[in-house]
Formats: structure tokens, C-alpha cells, sequence
């Protein structure tokens, strides 16, 4: 039998309020001794934060690669719903490398509509928070999933299995004919495709300093802050024909400093929103008639975060957007816009499609159909006009 054991912090199992795990390895961190272990979380600028933890108060959890003897097969282990979770959620996510802020999970996860699931080992009397998974509604009919993480040290134990199927069973309990889709990385494809999610395209995480173009790019344009959400939905309404309800109140509470909308003859033409990440802002969704009302909308985006001393902003963008530079190194390519992107890692669009086996019936066959034309539509009508997505997490 295969197996290991890890520690967890056990007197204080919620340390800041998060799990704490001990080093596998035995690798020393600076500023710790025989008596401490740390776990490290990279924050702006490079710099590290080291979350010490006493050694003398550590209960075990065992560890097997055999199925059957697996975290998630023990009576310890399950899946609860969490509004009360921000703590164990953020560290997750900064443990990953992801750029959410703590304002930005709490509104997540407090948004109407959102379920936030925690995988959960119980010790003794107390709770070991493993993994998180979210839900979240988009409208009646486009679900959302996110923040599927899990703590490396309990990886391949299916926990994060556990958690994708709870969320598409909460999705498809409150519409049977759903649309249920997420941002997969690579590492998460195939776990994806195993449960029915199909590829639908790719997206490139990107960085882009904030250095102004020497070009004019506002032209007739005029350029206003978003001060009237109004406009953000009667925009979205020409342009989604699903999902703009719950972006919209998502997108239009957070902190507005950054977003702006374009306006062609009095008629809005283009918006962009922008707010600050753990790491660097993040740039998006950017959305607008034609290439150039989307790099003026950009330029002036990256001028306001210039002036806020950021030199980069983060921004998700579709493959579509992009033409290859042949010969070039580390990935970079020529954002079809005036501005050059770095890509960091690609992302890909996907969506569910049941299985035959799960239910075989005529509506399930309609169930299909409309997944199919959803996806359809979504390369065909929306992709065109969508320069940069709001984030993995909300779609």
C-alpha cells in the first residue's frame, strides 16, 4: 500500500483563519526553526510571506493512492456548502498563484445566487478545509463554475472530482436544461474532459505594461468613466443573449476607478472594466464595436492605472484576437490591437455535455442541441466583439 501521511496544524487548524500544512519535504524556510514549519504565499512585487505553524500540533491525515483508501472514501471527508469561507478561499487561490483580492472572493462568494463548496476533513472536534469549488448563476440558465483549488500536499485524491460533481448536481437540480460551463487550465483539462466537459476555445492570461502607445487612438471618440451601470447593461443586452444578469451585478460592485465606456455619437460603443488583483491589476471584460474603439478603451484603461504607479495589468484575452509573430521567444504575440502581450499561460473555454448514460431521453437530446447552439453562438456572435474576458471565475 502506497501511502503518506501529512500534518495539520491542530490547535490552531485555522491559523489567519486558514489551513496550514506542514512541508512534505522537510525544506526549510527562512525564519523557521525544528520547531516551526511555514507555508509560503507570493504576494506584489515579489515578495513572500511565510505562515509559520507549531510542529507539537499536528494531527495526521493519511494519505493512499489506492482508490479505495483515498481521503475522499473516508467518513472524515465531505462536501459542505460555506458562505463563511473567504479565509480558507484566498489562501487557496494565492497558494496557486491566481490574482484574486479578498474584496473581490467576498464578493463572490456573498453575490445572490453563488454557492461556495468546501471539502472538508474532519479531526477530533476539529475542521481541515482541503479544497473549494463555486457556483455561480449567471442568469436562470448560464452556471458558472470556479475556484475549483485544492492544497497541493491532499492533490490526487479526488477532492477536486468531488467538488465539480457537487457543483454541476446544484446546477442542473435548479435547471435541468442548464448550461453549465468554466476556464480550465491545463492541469485541470483532463479531470474536465473526463467528467463531459467539451473544449470550446482557448484563452491566453496575459501581461501588458502600461506604457502609452505613441498613437492617438481616441479619434471621435468620447470616453467617459462608468458612472451609469444602465449603460453596462443595455450594452450587454445588444450583445449576450445569456449570462448578462449576474456579471453585470457582479462586475458593477466592485471598485469602478478603472472602468470606462466609449461613446460614438452619443451611442455607447465599447466598455471596459478593470479593478486591482493581489498581484497587478486585472483588465477586463473588454468589449466594444471595432478594434479600435477596444484599443482606445484600453489605452485610456492603462493610462489610469500608469498614473496609480502600476507598470502591469493582467487581461485575459481569446485566442482569436491574437496573430502569431513568428520567431519570437518566450510566447509573445501581437495582440491584434497597437500593443504587445506577453502570454503567461493559456486557459480553455469549456462547457458540460451529458453523457448518453446519465439520462437517455428525448429532452436530454434537446438538453444537447441547445448546449451545442449556446457554444455555437458564443464563437459566432460574442467572441468577435469580446477583446478580453472578467476573469476565470465568472466567466
Amino acid at each position: 500500500m502506497d501511502n503518506k501521511t501529512i500534518r495539520l496544524c491542530g490547535d490552531n487548524m485555522t491559523l489567519y483563519g486558514f489551513v496550514c500544512f506542514h512541508d512534505l519535504h522537510g525544506k526549510a524556510n527562512p525564519g523557521t526553526d525544528d520547531d516551526e514549519a511555514a507555508i509560503t504565499v507570493r504576494e506584489a512585487g515579489g515578495r513572500e510571506r511565510y505562515i509559520r505553524i507549531d510542529r507539537g500540533h499536528m494531527p495526521r491525515i493519511p494519505l493512499s493512492w489506492e482508490r479505495k483508501n483515498k481521503l475522499t472514501a473516508h467518513k472524515a471527508f465531505d462536501i459542505v456548502e460555506k458562505k463563511d469561507a473567504l479565509a480558507t478561499v484566498f489562501l487557496l487561490s494565492a497558494r496557486a498563484g491566481w490574482n484574486q483580492t479578498e474584496f473581490f472572493l467576498k464578493r463572490l462568494i456573498d453575490m445572490p445566487g453563488n454557492t461556495l463548496f468546501i471539502a472538508r476533513y474532519k479531526i477530533e472536534e476539529q475542521e481541515a478545509f482541503l479544497g473549494s469549488g463555486d457556483l455561480f448563476a449567471l442568469d436562470d440558465t448560464l452556471f458558472w463554475i470556479g475556484m475549483v483549488l485544492v492544497h497541493p500536499e491532499v492533490q490526487r485524491q479526488g477532492i477536486a472530482a468531488r467538488l465539480l460533481l457537487k457543483c454541476l448536481h446544484r446546477a442542473y437540480r435548479h435547471n435541468r436544461y442548464a448550461v453549465v460551463g468554466l476556464d480550465a487550465t491545463p492541469q485541470g483539462k483532463p479531470l474536465y474532459k473526463k467528467l463531459g466537459f467539451r473544449e470550446s476555445f482557448d484563452i491566453w492570461l496575459c501581461s501588458l505594461n502600461t506604457k502609452k502607445p505613441p498613437l492617438d487612438l481616441k479619434g471621435d471618440l468620447t470616453i467617459d468613466p462608468l458612472t451609469e451601470p444602465s449603460r453596462v447593461i443595455a450594452y450587454w443586452n445588444r450583445k449576450f443573449r445569456t449570462g448578462k444578469k449576474g456579471q453585470a451585478a457582479f462586475l458593477l460592485g466592485m471598485e469602478n476607478g478603472g472602468c470606462f465606456v466609449a461613446l460614438k455619437q452619443g451611442r455607447v460603443a465599447g466598455i471596459i472594466l478593470s479593478r486591482p488583483g493581489r498581484l497587478r491589476p486585472h483588465v477586463g471584460p473588454l468589449m466594444a464595436d471595432t478594434a479600435l474603439i477596444a484599443a482606445a478603451l484600453l489605452q485610456h484603461t492603462l493610462d489610469h492605472w500608469r498614473k496609480r504607479a502600476e507598470e502591469e495589468v493582467f487581461l485575459m484575452v481569446p485566442e482569436s484576437h491574437f496573430e502569431e509573430v513568428r520567431g519570437c521567444k518566450c510566447r509573445e504575440w501581437q495582440f491584434r490591437l497597437p500593443f504587445t502581450v506577453q502570454c503567461i499561460r493559456s486557459l480553455t473555454r469549456m462547457y458540460h455535455i451529458p453523457s448518453p448514460q446519465e439520462n437517455n431521453t428525448v429532452a436530454d437530446e434537446q438538453h444537447i442541441r441547445g448546449i451545442n447552439d449556446f457554444l455555437e453562438q458564443e464563437r459566432r456572435e460574442v467572441l468577435p466583439d469580446l477583446y478580453a474576458i472578467g476573469g476565470a471565475e465568472i466567466g
